[in-house]
């Protein structure tokens, strides 16, 4: 297959275009930014904001000088280890230029969605040679969604669709607030573009690269490059079809990326079969695909473009372009393999498919159009060109597979503009978090609600009790002790025997943790009130009182 170039003219064409999406992205943080104040402070984050403020802990691990990932969200204690070191570094960043946490989060976080649309069209580049199906694709990758959209307007599903929950599977929820999926997803395209180079030119060198691009894919997201394997070995079972014998030197080179970026996920499986905590972590983090209809409504239109891409290519010679076809017939079934991790392995699906879909609408859809009646008789009564008539078809179909991210984009202004939690916090309360960070040590287990222990990590940097759907560990068991523990017919040896139990050294005491129960530590003789302010209080725990 010719390698094909792009020019400079593209770059800016996919850079203007990079621009708009991120900053359609922002909108929702520069409001909240905007509305933020010394009542209201806004956290950050407007979707997914308990991930968020767990990658904000992780910095705050980071910009204390810690190298090895300790969970915040639980209170058992347990080994450090080499997880999630691009937030670990990023907090050293924010530490070195005095920024906070959460700047310095977003700005990276345009900064790798940058990255990763760029690399989105240098990638869709090796596979179309004309610049007008690039943009499409392009374009396609950067705004399309499904039809989530329809299917909450006319309320036919009573579950979130994938639209709106589900970062691997789009590109726009990726760079809209995970950096970290973004990074990832920028190296792995350059894993697959790199791998593919070596292929084409039989060279070590580019095999050699393309390891290191792995390695780095599994450094921040290890089920990536998992996926990467079965991705490259899915492309190596459609050559070994199209050719009809073993595909030795794409198999030697695969060999080579597989034994450089391996160890990273071996250390990765070592960390936790042999670390309790981190085991049970692991096996708590479900992260299951839907029903399947829900993968339909997600890309449909895409998709129902990309059979025709699909088509166009099997019945071609060039053998590169069957990585695109082989790629996207192995998801479905990752999807539904026995595995914890389901919905991970959908990580980024729609780009071989939306570039398959612009093939696919150009080779089938655009001609059809374009030799049917109805176009036949607009061009000779309105005096349509075939030109202008592509083009607004093409516009059309874009247009129509975006409506969900505005949506959501339009969702997320609205609870912004709340200025209610999570999204916003009382300055009230982060006063009494602040006294827990200059007060008290990162070690200290501090009980509350999980409402509220979900910010203290982020905010204090304390370790908590419960705070966190799968970062604490036996999350249910430990709300079922909360609840308890705030009612005021539960006795005072119970509470005891809880504190000592999981090492509880503060208790955080606020409007949720009072609606959990009638319980008033301010007369209990083992807690000892060493902040107040009207409205929160923090309570030391006097183990011998």
């Amino acid at each position: 297959m010719k390698h094909h170039r792009f020019s400079t003219n593209e770059i800016l064409w996919a850079t203007a275009w990079a621009l708009v999406a991120l900053s359609l992205t922002s909108l929702p943080y520069l409001l909240g930014c905007y509305l933020s104040s010394p009542d209201m402070h806004f956290g950050g984050f407007v979707i997914a904001v308990e991930d968020g403020n767990s990658y904000i802990a992780k910095m705050g691990q980071g910009a204390r000088g810690e190298w090895l990932f300790h969970l915040p969200y639980t209170s058992e204690d347990h080994d450090g280890a080499i997880l999630y070191p691009f937030y670990l570094l990023l907090g050293k960043v924010a530490g070195l230029s005095g920024l906070s946490l959460v700047s310095v989060y977003h700005l990276v976080r345009l900064l790798c969605g940058l990255l990763l649309l760029w690399m989105v069209y240098v990638f869709v580049s090796h596979f179309v040679p004309f610049v007008a199906l690039r943009r499409i694709a392009f374009l396609l990758i950067c705004f399309s969604s499904g039809l989530g959209w329809l299917l909450i307007v006319l309320k036919l599903s009573s579950d979130t669709p994938i639209d709106f929950m589900l970062p691997e599977a789009f590109t726009f929820l990726i760079i809209y607030a995970f950096p970290h999926l973004a990074l990832a997803h920028t190296l792995m395209l350059g894993t697959f573009i790199l791998t593919l180079t070596a292929f084409r030119r039989d060279q070590f060198l580019w095999a050699i690269l393309a390891g290191v691009a792995c390695f780095l894919v599994g450094l921040i997201v290890p089920f990536y490059a998992g996926g990467a394997y079965i991705v490259l070995g899915s492309y190596l079972l459609a050559l070994l079809w199209k050719r009809r014998q073993i595909p030795w030197r794409e198999l030697r080179l695969t060999a080579i990326v597989a034994f450089i970026s391996a160890p990273v996920l071996l250390y990765y499986g070592y960390v936790f079969w042999t670390n309790p905590i981190f085991s049970v972590w692991a096996g708590q983090d479900l992260i299951l695909s839907p029903h399947p209809l829900h993968y339909v409504s997600g890309y449909a239109i895409v998709a129902l473009l990309a059979i025709g891409g699909i088509g166009y290519v099997l019945r071609r010679s060039e053998s590169e372009e069957l990585f695109l076809v082989s790629w996207v017939l192995v998801v479905p079934t990752l999807l539904y393999m026995p595995l914890n991790f389901q919905r991970r392995l959908a990580e980024g699906f729609q780009i071989p498919l939306c570039i398959l879909a612009s093939l696919g609408l150009a080779r089938y859809v655009l001609p059809a159009v374009i030799h049917s009646g109805l176009a036949r008789s607009l061009m000779h009564f309105q005096r349509y060109t075939q030109s202008k008539l592509r083009r607004f078809v093409t516009t059309a179909i874009i247009l129509l597979t975006i409506p969900s991210n505005l949506l959501l984009v339009a969702s997320s202004l609205i609870q912004v503009s709340y200025l209610s939690p999570p999204i916003f916090h009382e300055g009230i309360k982060l006063e009494a978090m602040d006294w827990l960070a200059a007060h008290t040590r990162p070690s200290d287990i501090v009980l509350s609600s999980y409402k509220v222990g979900n910010y203290i990590p982020a905010w204090a940097g304390n370790r908590v009790l419960l705070g966190h759907g799968s970062e604490t560990i036996r999350p249910a068991e430990k709300e079922n002790v909360v609840r308890r523990f705030f009612q005021s017919q539960t006795s005072d040896a119970y509470r005891e025997e809880i504190l000592r139990q999981y090492n509880i050294t503060y208790l955080f005491y606020g409007p949720v943790e009072r609606a959990l129960g009638d319980f008033q530590p301010a007369t209990s003789p083992y807690l000892q009130e060493v902040f107040a302010n009207g409205r929160y209080a923090i309570y030391k725990v006097n183990p011998g009182h």
